[in-house]
């Protein structure tokens, strides 16, 4: 089974379970543990929150989607390409992580 995970926690999750041979991709922020950092990322945060101060990330956030982007750049060739077989995410905050919506819209 061919596993991409596009949320830190899940991607922890799946090592933990024994099935980090099975991740073909992951986010940028997916670095635990030192493993995940081997697989490549197909999802990057447009935002860089390591030179910005919480108040300046909120306000580039804003920006972002009111032009109607989204904070996150999907490799889509990636995820058509390789076609995984699970796309691990997460669907309650649009702008913590890439959603589903967004998956959906690389799928379709």
């Amino acid at each position: 089974m061919k596993i991409c995970s596009l949320l830190p926690s899940g991607t922890e999750i799946l090592f933990a379970l024994g099935l980090g041979d099975q991740i073909t991709g992951v986010s940028d922020l997916c670095d635990y543990p030192a493993e995940a950092r081997s697989k490549p990322i197909v999802s990057r945060s447009k935002i860089d929150v390591d030179v910005l101060s919480s108040d300046e990330v909120e306000k580039e956030i804003y920006r972002i989607l009111a032009a109607g982007e989204s904070p996150y750049e999907l490799d889509q060739d990636w995820i058509l390409t390789q076609s995984p077989d699970v796309v691990l995410t997460q669907d309650l905050c649009y702008f913590c992580e890439v959603d589903v919506a967004a998956i959906n819209k690389v799928l379709q």
